[in-house]
């Protein structure tokens, strides 16, 4: 489920990550970094866009699938993006220093010390991974912004307010409801957004929808749990969209008193 969330999920707009990734390649060969710039400039531009590309065929998957877990671990995201940045330094530096003398086109400059070069992929690397997080932080944030202007369905008057704040894209189908910050996190069959509003609120805006408030954090409709498993005497839930709920001790027996702790359809993935 990270996996495809990271891959298929709107949010990640591919075709900005490569036009970031080749601007910042041509800004790199233009500049000649760390004694580069004897090299003819056309090498050099070359070079650039072909590590920036490099890097961003790994980092973005990295950081896209670190950003999911984190926010399922309820990480704060910068937690998760310097997290996954830690992860990302020796593999990274490895990576360049394996592929740079081919990329150089046999006019490479001297290759520095090992010690010496990790530094310099540090000094490439984060600044990224803080910058990538802080865009990432704006573009969530954002997202309520755009649920609460997105124009409504035909028949929207007869829907629940809290479903005719989603964007349609989203559709009508909603599985859970989850509190971040001051937002609430609205899970449907096809995706989530964020909404400027307080749990309790968002849960008043399903009008009737059946469901419990399983967690602090967390509604669940009745309709989308699909299994649920007990470890380490913690109880959880798995929605039909793959999504792992906890359940507080406090609401542990609302769930099995309802049945809902005995669908075992399916496995945990």
């Amino acid at each position: 489920m990270l996996w495809r969330t990271m891959i298929w999920d709107r949010r990640a707009d591919w075709r900005r990550v490569w036009l970031a990734a080749v601007a910042a390649g041509i800004v790199v060969g233009l500049i000649g970094p760390f004694g580069s710039y004897a090299v003819a400039p056309a090498i050099r531009v070359f070079y650039g866009v072909a590590i920036s590309a490099i890097g961003a065929a790994v980092f973005w998957p990295t950081m896209w699938f670190a950003w999911s877990a984190g926010r399922r671990a309820r990480w704060s995201p910068w937690v998760s993006g310097l997290a996954a940045g830690a992860a990302l330094s020796v593999p990274a530096w490895l990576l360049f220093r394996a592929v740079t003398p081919v990329l150089w086109l046999g006019h490479a400059p001297p290759q520095p010390a090992p010690a010496k070069s990790f530094v310099q992929t540090l000094l490439f690397l984060g600044p990224t991974v803080l910058a990538a997080t802080y865009i990432h932080v704006l573009q969530a944030r954002a997202r309520p912004v755009r649920a609460q202007v997105a124009a409504a369905p035909a028949g929207a008057d007869e829907l629940p307010p809290l479903v005719r704040r989603l964007p349609p894209a989203l559709g009508r189908d909603i599985l859970a409801l989850e509190a971040e910050d001051h937002y609430a996190r609205v899970h449907t069959a096809v995706g989530s957004t964020l909404v400027h509003s307080r749990l309790a609120d968002a849960i008043a805006g399903l009008g009737g929808v059946p469901g419990l408030r399983v967690h602090r954090s967390w509604w669940v409709a009745r309709q989308a749990v699909r299994a649920a498993r007990v470890e380490r005497r913690r109880l959880s839930l798995l929605l039909v969209n793959g999504l792992p709920v906890p359940v507080s001790r406090q609401a542990a027996p609302m769930v099995r008193r309802d049945g809902w702790a005995a669908r075992r359809a399916a496995p945990f993935t």
